[in-house]
């Protein structure tokens, strides 16, 4: 029975997040080894979108009542005292300013994750090489790679109990991989993260597929979803080798119910993708010929007959 109920749940989150059942059970189980995960992929590959999915089915969707998973986004201004604990401002009943060191938002859950050692906790870190990682961790990057060790925390008072990671605290994290001016983060994450890529097309032998959004355009009855589907390949497969693999557009650019009208497509070419492929080609030396490549109109007329 509770098999069928495990399967149950894995199964509405594959029809939630329009991905494999095998591959989501493959970051279920590299999340359970290593205790922590990232999700890596292109813009618009659905990053934050399956880590919030993932951690509400991993710690139960019956907690919605008692959330037992939290969503951050590291920048370059969160630090230690957002993220564990630090010494803050407050104001008490007298009105008068004082300071005492308070629990950040990782701290909390492993308190709460301590007291209710029946259930899995999550810590969703959205754009984790947008921090100072070193500065926000502080004595974590100890820990999240040895779960056994216990150290005092930075600010603790002499007397105060040791810091350990609770067993079933987990934390998942995304990545941009098109962001590679932050690649000296990378290094110090690989020993303690899995990564799990996420990308727009797939490579079957000769040919690329686009499995999250076929699915989705199938399950949403989209008109002329071939012709969509085959515009969205060609498109990512140009990129892939114009640039790399890493510079695909992700299949939520394309993940909305009127996407089969001429209008909606233009619209979405001029304001959201012709913008990023700017980015993309930012400095080449031939920019605006590479850019012109990328018409809608010319990828239409040269790959999907119209």
């Amino acid at each position: 029975m509770n098999d069928s109920i495990e399967a149950g749940k894995l199964q509405k989150l594959s029809d939630k997040t329009n991905m494999d059942e095998k591959e989501l059970k493959e970051i279920e189980e590299c999340l359970k080894d290593k205790g922590q995960i990232i999700l890596e992929g292109p813009p618009g590959s659905g990053k934050t979108f399956l880590a919030k999915a993932f951690a509400e089915y991993f710690t139960g969707y019956d907690s919605k009542d008692k959330k037992r998973f939290e969503i951050v986004q590291f920048h370059q201004s969160y630090g230690y005292e957002d993220f564990i604990h630090g010494i803050r401002p407050e104001t008490n009943e007298s009105g008068q300013l004082t300071y005492s060191l308070q629990d950040g938002i990782f701290k909390d859950i492993c308190r709460k994750a301590k007291e209710d050692k029946d259930n899995n906790f999550v810590i969703v870190i959205d754009e984790i090489n947008r921090g100072n990682l070193s500065r926000i961790f502080g004595e974590l990057m100890l820990l999240i790679e040895y779960r056994d060790e216990e150290v005092t925390l930075s600010n603790s008072k002499p007397n105060d109990e040791k810091f350990k990671i609770p067993p079933n605290v987990y934390l998942i994290g995304t990545m941009n991989t098109t962001d590679r001016s932050l690649a000296q983060i990378d290094y110090a994450l690989r020993r303690r993260f899995y990564f799990f890529t996420l990308m727009p097309l797939i490579r079957t032998g000769n040919e690329y597929k686009a499995p999250v959004l076929e699915k989705w355009l199938q399950e949403n009855n989209i008109d002329n979803r071939e012709k969509i589907l085959s515009l969205f390949i060609k498109l990512n497969t140009k990129l892939t080798n114009d640039i790399d693999k890493h510079h695909q557009i992700g299949h939520s650019y394309f993940m909305k119910k009127d996407i089969s009208e001429k209008k909606v497509q233009e619209s979405v070419w001029k304001r959201s993708i012709m913008p990023l492929l700017e980015e993309y080609f930012y400095s080449e030396r031939d920019k605006e010929t590479k850019l012109n490549g990328y018409n809608l109109v010319k990828l239409k007329a040269e790959f999907i007959n119209e």
